[in-house]
């Protein structure tokens, strides 16, 4: 991955982009990560790898949750409640 400071960034920001093509551009400002640049395609790519993520996080939970509170329906429904008000905090 390549580096640059923000100043740097800023004065040659098409260059940038077109490195973003082969490779993430991380960009610091006072010595500390502030952004990456990626290519479209990389950002898509990474987008759609964290729905995924999310989407199995959910399926594994409703699973563990059912298993546990197989014989206890209300129980259920209330930790089911409880997932999806936390996924819907992200």
């Amino acid at each position: 991955m390549h580096e640059v400071t923000s100043h740097e960034a800023s004065r040659s920001f098409g260059d940038l982009i077109a490195r973003a093509k082969d490779e993430p551009v991380i960009i610091t400002r006072y010595g500390r990560t502030a952004a990456v640049l990626l290519s479209g395609a990389q950002f898509r790519f990474y987008n759609e790898l964290l729905k995924s993520a999310s989407r199995r996080e959910m399926f594994d939970a409703v699973v563990s949750a059912e298993t546990a509170c197989a014989a206890d329906k209300e129980k259920a429904v209330r930790a089911l409640g409880k997932l999806a008000r936390s996924f819907r905090r992200r």
